[in-house]
């Protein structure tokens, strides 16, 4: 194929790179990396990740203990409408940054897309969307933030800041008549 395997040995076992690479310098970096990681007592063996965001979340949800029942159907409503439809598809490890920043921007104007179409009962309530898209955020980092602690990927694409912030829209002033 013309493609390098990258093959080490390591405890009496053989480690084999999870993908084959481009040259054979580029398979012996990526050796010298392992054995690097090796002597520092960082390396862990790659595992090969199966479970989509949406199977992986589902689980999520159905371990989360200590959570109130108010809380748990919150987050089971985020991550259906709003996590799952676009990024439910997924493997864990497929997920990068700018695909989470592209499903944020995506998913906060579709969002405000819809609350403009409704109609407010009172001149003074202002909903722009940014809380449940927040919201979604926060339920999507917490997820990935438990599977690094799994172990199932290196670190979490979930690095937007002041994502999980809400901000609020500017009310409206009344008028002396009003």
């Amino acid at each position: 194929s013309g493609r390098f395997p990258a093959r080490s040995s390591a405890h009496g076992r053989l480690l084999r790179a999870p993908r084959t690479c481009d040259s054979k310098s580029d398979a012996r970096k990526y050796l010298d990396t392992v054995r690097a990681d090796l002597i520092r007592e960082t390396w862990h063996a790659p595992r090969r990740v199966t479970d989509t965001v949406e199977s992986y979340g589902s689980r999520w949800l159905c371990e989360r203990i200590g959570v109130k029942a108010s809380t748990r159907a919150g987050y089971e409503v985020d991550f259906r409408l709003h996590v799952v439809p676009q990024l439910g598809h997924f493997r864990l490890d497929e997920l990068r940054p700018d695909m989470v920043r592209s499903w944020y921007a995506d998913n906060h104007s579709s969002i405000q897309a819809k609350l403009a179409g409704e109609q407010t009962q009172s001149p003074a309530t202002v909903r722009n969307g940014s809380a449940t898209a927040a919201r979604a955020y926060r339920v999507l980092r917490a997820i990935y933030n438990t599977a690094v602690e799994d172990g199932l990927v290196m670190s979490s694409p979930c690095r937007l800041k002041g994502a999980v912030v809400t901000k609020p829209a500017g009310r409206p002033t009344m008028s002396v008549q009003e």
